[in-house]
């Protein structure tokens, strides 16, 4: 996307979903986030155990909220443990995060990095998934009109129904 819009810092997709997880012997369904690896840098997230780079720099890798992770692991430090992705994809958990409050935008129970999905040729493309919420951080000299302008130019002919431009959110997903 920087390559589109060199006003674009960085970008960050985010794909909200929910998977079958298997942990030791209980099955369940929880609210996954698919994230790319500035997700972390973009948003402020608080680690409680271990790290948003050891959470990103595999994709086989998973950050849990604190509630999952007392839920099912305990009141230990639940980092080295695995859960399976769909019942069959072994996770290893890298990270455990404070639980975001109630009003935010992202609501999940574990962050996957997106290279895990796109390794999979689940979401390979910034084109090819128009229902996928990207958030942007912009040169602070951009104009953010000439930006919207550049993203419709650019990507609404594409796939005109999906996007929305212009909203702003805060950096903290705590706030």
């Amino acid at each position: 996307m920087q390559e589109t819009v060199p006003e674009v810092i960085t970008a960050v997709r985010t794909v909200p979903d929910g998977y079958d997880v298997r942990i030791n012997d209980h099955s369940m369904r929880i609210s996954v986030m698919w994230a790319d690896k500035d997700f972390f840098r973009l948003f402020d997230t608080h680690f409680l155990h271990g790290t948003p780079e050891a959470v990103m720099s595999r994709p086989n890798s998973v950050a849990i909220s604190e509630e999952e992770s007392k839920k099912n692991f305990g009141p230990v430090n639940s980092i080295g443990e695995t859960l399976l992705l769909n019942n069959q994809q072994p996770m290893a958990v890298t990270g455990v995060m404070k639980d975001p409050p109630n009003n935010t935008v992202f609501e999940f129970e574990a962050l996957i990095p997106i290279a895990y999905a796109e390794a999979r040729n689940l979401y390979t493309t910034w084109l090819g998934n128009a229902i996928i919420p990207t958030f942007v951080e912009l040169h602070p000299q951009a104009n953010e009109e000439s930006v919207n302008g550049m993203f419709r130019t650019t990507f609404l002919h594409i796939i005109p129904c999906y996007f929305k431009f212009g909203q702003r959110y805060k950096k903290s997903i705590y706030d």
